[in-house]
């Protein structure tokens, strides 16, 4: 009997001893040792933040909206503000895009760079230490846990806030359509505005609207009209043909058994590309036409980017717009109907931005960028986007001369009304017939193209107005005071 309670009192002590080394091992161990402090870290997230995103001289775009912090913690995070992602009278919202229910890119920008705009955010947290009852641990004070909040992190577009916030107020007068505005050297786009908008802060509201107000008309191709008469006066000089000095205009012409009408019907009399120009005379522009041939003025189109998507940021990008098929300018009517802008061709109003400035700056083709680049802290770009130099489409000849018959447009032809106050301006207005009808009358689409200033462009500014009918009347007014607010 007592040899077997020495036994047991000797397995108890061997048992005990093993127990307490084990702990002594437990205790002096890294790993148990974080673990059990990890134990006693409790965090509350104070604040979250999206990257930045900021137009081309970092001026933000978004997260503008801020407030310091309240709450319990707000003496603690004094030196910090909370940010609402999307301002009352927030710009380029097409451009910006919008958030869905998690915080996460659903279009525009938001959607392209979702990946970036996320990683680029961060959080703000309070760190309080706990006892094992879960209460805070007495004499140690909560600490700021910073994890990139409010770095400055984010994208840079292209955009000019002051000249984007132009633009916005010059279109308030349409109630569906589209304006931009493209450096016509770089072909950055400074100003990209759709009609009618949706208010990022209230999108249900915008849901059931029949102006469809998400829609970026800015970016979909429309009928062109006579705004396509710059390229054929453009393509016909570059190819040795002298545009007519005396062209009789009688109303009308004849091209593959079809008679074209011009919209004069008792015609304009004798005209020269610059009177033709400013009159905007349909016969004069379809015997050019002719003369150049379509599959010549087709070629020139594509090199400046009609019938081919933009795209600027992954999966952001305009319509192609179509260019008339081989079928058609086989015929001479195709050919015709072609030559003044109507038929088969639809542009979007950045590629006519791309055919003015090839006009203004001396006949190169730009590449449009929307994008600038990166930013590690909103003061400078730490990875640029490419730009590319134009690339020759016309000789300077043939741009010099349809930049002087523009100016003309502007001065004494139809787009008097686009005149600026100062520097001056060319231009081309133009009425798009589109074949659709509403009510038993066509719906004629209004543009103006042009530039600004008169001499040594910079800008190249285009306005569409759906169902806007002239574009002397209605979209050369919205032109003027986008150019003028550029000076």
């Amino acid at each position: 009997m007592e040899k077997r309670l020495i036994a047991a009192l000797a397995a108890f002590l061997l048992s005990f001893a093993t127990l307490s080394a084990r702990l002594a091992a437990i205790a002096v161990d890294p790993a148990f040792a974080d673990a059990a402090a990890q134990q006693t870290v409790y965090e509350v997230e104070a604040a979250s933040m999206r990257g930045a995103i900021y137009d081309r001289r970092m001026r933000p775009l978004v997260n503008t909206v801020r407030a310091p912090l309240e709450g319990q913690n707000a003496a603690l995070l004094a030196g910090y503000e909370s940010v609402a992602r999307t301002a009352p009278d927030a710009l380029a919202v097409h451009v910006i895009g919008t958030l869905d229910a998690e915080g996460h890119g659903a279009s525009g920008m938001e959607a392209a760079y979702d990946t970036l705009l996320s990683s680029c955010g961060g959080t703000l947290s309070v760190r309080y230490l706990l006892d094992a009852a879960g209460n805070a641990l007495a004499g140690a004070q909560p600490a700021v846990v910073d994890r990139g909040y409010d770095t400055g992190a984010g994208l840079v577009l292209t955009l000019d806030a002051e000249i984007q916030r132009a633009a916005e107020e010059a279109m308030q007068s349409v109630a569906r359509g589209a304006a931009v505005v493209m450096d016509v050297h770089s072909g950055d786009l400074l100003a990209v505005v759709s009609r009618p908008a949706f208010d990022p802060l209230d999108l249900a509201a915008s849901l059931g609207d029949e102006g469809s107000p998400f829609l970026n008309r800015a970016f979909c191709a429309y009928s062109v009209g006579s705004a396509f008469k710059l390229l054929v006066a453009a393509a016909a000089i570059d190819a040795g043909i002298a545009p007519p000095s005396d062209f009789v205009c009688t109303g009308a012409i004849e091209a593959g058994g079809v008679t074209f009408h011009c919209h004069r019907l008792a015609g304009h009399g004798a005209l020269d590309l610059n009177g033709a120009l400013a009159h905007s005379c349909n016969p004069y522009f379809i015997s050019l036409g002719l003369q150049v041939g379509g599959e010549r003025l087709r070629d020139a189109a594509a090199r400046l980017g009609f019938g081919r998507a933009w795209e600027f940021a992954p999966g952001f990008r305009t319509a192609s717009g179509s260019l008339p098929g081989d079928a058609l300018l086989q015929s001479d009517a195709g050919t015709a109907n072609f030559s003044f802008g109507q038929g088969a061709l639809t542009a979007t109003p950045v590629q006519l931005a791309c055919l003015v400035s090839a006009v203004a700056n001396g006949g190169g083709g730009v590449t449009p960028r929307l994008v600038c680049g990166v930013t590690a802290d909103g003061c400078a770009l730490s990875l640029e986007t490419a730009s590319y130099e134009p690339v020759p489409v016309f000789g300077e000849a043939a741009a010099a001369a349809v930049r002087e018959a523009m100016i003309g447009v502007v001065e004494t032809g139809s787009g008097t009304a686009a005149k600026p106050a100062a520097g001056g301006a060319g231009g081309k207005t133009a009425s798009a017939q589109t074949g659709q009808f509403v009510g038993g009358e066509e719906v004629v689409h209004a543009w103006f193209a042009g530039f600004c200033p008169a001499e040594a462009p910079r800008y190249a500014v285009v306005v569409f107005v759906e169902g806007g009918d002239s574009g002397g009347e209605t979209a050369a007014p919205v032109f003027r005071r986008i150019a003028e607010a550029l000076f």
